[in-house]
């Protein structure tokens, strides 16, 4: 599991690729799963918004096959960021 600043290009956000995305593809290629992503294959969800509004999903959490299967649902909690982003008047 991890907060890994990270994604796909034309996944997770489209333009310009993700610093250590290629990092991420090869966690994603070694057997790891994105828990969220298998999920929700075709869905957008953004964990992150920068200062000019742009919204990624950089927040992932991976698993083993063996984890996975054991896992039910993955969902992304936004009421705290929500609430923090309130707070500072953005």
């Amino acid at each position: 599991m991890g907060d890994l600043n990270t994604g796909i290009r034309g996944v997770d956000k489209t333009g310009e690729s993700f610093y250590a995305e290629e990092c991420f593809i090869g966690l994603l290629g070694q057997g790891w799963i994105d828990r969220w992503r298998s999920r929700h294959p075709s869905k957008a969800e953004l964990s992150w918004y920068s200062r000019k509004g742009a919204g990624f999903r950089i927040d992932h959490a991976l698993a083993s096959p063996m984890l996975d299967e054991r896992i039910s649902s993955a969902r992304y909690e936004h009421s705290v960021r929500e609430a923090i982003a309130m707070q500072v008047g953005r």
